[in-house]
């Protein structure tokens, strides 16, 4: 491919297009350029992050248990999320969200308007043929046809959709036939009804359930995608959000400045690549060891250290997502180097690991961050009171430590202090002198990235070129 696409361009007097250059050029060096898109370690951290769970999340079915889901979260809302606008730019095409009008098909020349409730026609005229025989098998086909054709009028298409355009009463989630959605937070009406369902009466989120093939409810493989602010991400969503039985991470960074890749087509071109090998890469697994980098070992301590006490099936859920990590970088180290004109010499292996390290630290951290809402600290006899003199302080300008034994009715002073140490080594408050504060947010997710448990991993692609160098 590369040979041939030198050789047009030799031939003529013209600029070949980014997305045919990406066609002929390594797909490594994108995703190191990727990395080294943003100056700071810690917003790469959550570039790499975004950047694994995109393309693991638009896995066959066949090749992944679940798809993970990842939330960034941010104080400031006031401008877009750069790393999630990143990711957006990468893996949705909007118009494909866009309803239409087709021209041939089961559903041509059907309405957006009309195609719900032709689609809710056809889930009912598939009950009253019974079930599946020789002699109906063709009438099912073509109720199902005509019912997908219809949802692609009203709906649009896609593996990743707008939340508040995926949900229908009656009919569930709407996905294409392989089952695969991942839900974006697009908008205000995305996070609206993203909160109905958590808070809802009926489990939607725990069943996960749409019409799918046979025009029957079936379980969806299920996933969100997108961006919260503070606000959106409160206590009782952030509770709900980690009882559900899915690996669901949401992970706050401090982001502002937009991330543009120096070769964007290469990755895009990477992404249409990823989906086009689907059937050539290997299933996801999950070891019962995981690999002995001590980074990776000092990452997995810290996460284990709040697992225990969070949620026994969101425990699980993360410590299945973190064993099955390594073979989905793995794979796109492996898919990023097929288009290589000579061995990678390291440079598969490189991107491995700076992909394996960051985006373990990522959900270390999304963990991590959970804290904010005393959600997996190990409980103690001052539980009670370190909620109320947490929550008093959110709510109020800087107090004495007299003022936060008087208003919150603590015993006495030892006490007191006790409360406010805990809460100190937790980084939710600052103490100087006689004054206590709150934390904001975004120097609390400052503090996460900072802390000690979770170094920022070396960029082994910049070693192995030093080492290169070096060898010349």
């Amino acid at each position: 491919m590369r040979d041939n696409i030198q050789t047009i361009a030799a031939g003529g007097n013209f600029t070949v297009p980014p997305k045919l250059q990406a066609m002929s050029g390594s797909l490594l060096e994108p995703i190191a350029e990727l990395l080294r898109a943003t100056p700071d370690t810690h917003i790469r951290t959550a570039v790499a992050t975004s950047f694994v769970f995109s393309l693991w999340q638009t896995m066959s079915r066949g090749n992944t248990p679940r798809y993970p889901s990842l939330l960034l979260i941010r104080e400031d809302t006031k401008l877009d999320d750069p790393v999630d606008s990143l990711i957006k730019a990468l893996v949705t095409n909007p118009s494909a969200w866009e309803p239409r009008i087709q021209e041939r098909g089961p559903f041509a020349f059907g309405t957006p308007e009309s195609a719900p409730i032709r689609m809710r026609q056809l889930v009912e005229n598939r009950k009253k043929l019974g079930r599946a025989t020789p002699i109906n098998q063709d009438q099912v086909k073509q109720l199902e046809a005509t019912f997908f054709a219809a949802q692609q009028t009203g709906f649009g298409t896609g593996r990743y959709r707008r939340y508040s355009q995926s949900w229908q009463k009656d009919l569930g989630f709407l996905s294409n036939p392989d089952g695969g959605l991942i839900l974006r937070l697009e908008s205000d009406e995305d996070r609206k009804q993203l909160k109905q369902h958590l808070h809802g009466l009926e489990p939607v989120l725990e069943r996960g359930e749409g019409i799918g093939s046979g025009l029957a409810m079936q379980a969806k493989a299920i996933a969100f995608s997108g961006s919260l602010g503070l606000a959106d991400w409160g206590p009782i969503s952030a509770a709900r959000l980690a009882s559900l039985s899915r690996p669901v991470l949401c992970l706050p960074h401090f982001g502002k400045d937009p991330i543009r890749p120096a070769n964007f087509p290469s990755l895009e071109y990477l992404h249409t690549v990823w989906g086009s090998s689907n059937s050539s890469i290997n299933k996801v697994s999950d070891p019962a060891l995981t690999p002995s980098s001590p980074l990776a070992q000092l990452y997995l301590k810290a996460l284990r250290h709040r697992l225990i006490h969070m949620d026994a099936t969101y425990d699980y859920s993360i410590q299945r997502l973190v064993r099955e990590l390594y073979s989905v970088c793995l794979e796109i180290s492996k898919v990023a180097a097929c288009n290589e004109s000579k061995p990678s010499e390291g440079k598969a292996e490189a991107i491995l690991w700076d992909l394996y390290h960051n985006t373990l630290r990522g959900i270390a951290i999304s963990v991590e961050a959970l804290t904010w809402h005393r959600i997996g600290f190990p409980p103690t006899n001052i539980d009670a009171d370190f909620n109320k003199v947490l929550t008093l302080l959110r709510k109020n300008k800087p107090l004495s430590p007299r003022d936060i034994q008087r208003k919150g009715r603590l015993s006495d002073a030892s006490y007191r202090d006790r409360i406010l140490a805990r809460l100190e080594s937790e980084s939710l408050i600052k103490v100087e002198g006689k004054s206590v504060q709150a934390t904001t947010f975004t120097d609390f997710t400052k503090a996460l990235y900072q802390n000690p448990k979770f170094p920022a991993p070396p960029s082994c692609w910049q070693l192995l070129q030093q080492k290169q160098r070096a060898a010349e």
